[in-house]
């Protein structure tokens, strides 16, 4: 028997099938609204880092080393981290409330 792959589109995500001929139903789904996945085989999900760790075998904590090379992003400077998430937050506050006054 050989697997084969498919990948459509849902109202909610992308779903991907890896599937033997037998199966009727997606392996894995992709929701880009909550920027998560679901492998329905191995009943596991997670975020963006969880999902590159799934598909290598590596913890999550490689999977990030893994993503900032394969990027080429910087490890974050600690002592102005704090600074920048709240920066990040107000920033994300204003955009919300932007949207707010638009409707």
């Amino acid at each position: 028997m050989k697997a084969w792959q498919d990948i459509y589109l849902r109202n909610r995500g992308i779903c991907i099938s890896y599937r033997l001929p037998c199966e009727r139903t997606a392996s894995m789904c992709i929701y880009p609204a909550t920027q998560s996945f679901y492998d329905f085989g191995r009943g596991c999900g997670g975020d963006v880092i969880r999902l590159w760790a799934h598909i290598r075998g590596v913890d999550s904590w490689t999977a990030l080393k893994q993503i900032r090379e394969c990027f080429g992003l910087n490890t974050p400077d600690k002592a102005h981290s704090r600074d920048l998430i709240r920066k990040q937050e107000e920033a994300r506050r204003q955009q919300i409330e932007a949207k707010k006054q638009e409707k």
